[in-house]
């Protein structure tokens, strides 16, 4: 059994592949800070475009910013359950200070005199 060392490749010619074999990492001085990526995907889950459109959205901000798709779509969906946990807590609020403030306006009909 021969090796590729046996056939004349060095070990650079081996780190070259290495290194051909493996993408570069997306440049991040040219990626848009979190802030602005976070923007960006609260106004693409908050659209009411089509399922199609939003993945064609998020397809081109992956090529735009230099994330991978998978990362992006794993984000968006974090996003929107932050969002809808954010909702459900907001109406939670609404429901308790409605609650607070029908018990502080309840009628005591001890004060009324129609109880015994």
């Amino acid at each position: 059994m021969s090796n590729a060392l046996d056939t004349g490749f060095s070990w650079a010619d081996f780190a070259a592949a290495a290194q051909a074999a493996v993408p570069p990492a997306p440049d991040l001085a040219a990626q848009p800070d979190t802030v602005a990526l976070r923007e960006r995907l609260l106004k693409l889950s908050s659209g009411d475009e089509t399922p199609f459109a939003r993945e064609l959205a998020l397809l081109s901000l992956a090529r735009e910013t230099g994330y991978p798709y998978r990362d992006l779509n794993s984000l968006a969906k974090s996003l929107e359950q932050e969002l809808d946990w954010q909702f459900d807590q907001t109406v939670a609020d609404h429901k308790l200070k409605t609650l607070l403030q029908s018990r502080r306006t309840h009628l005591d009909l001890t004060q009324l005199g129609l109880t015994h």
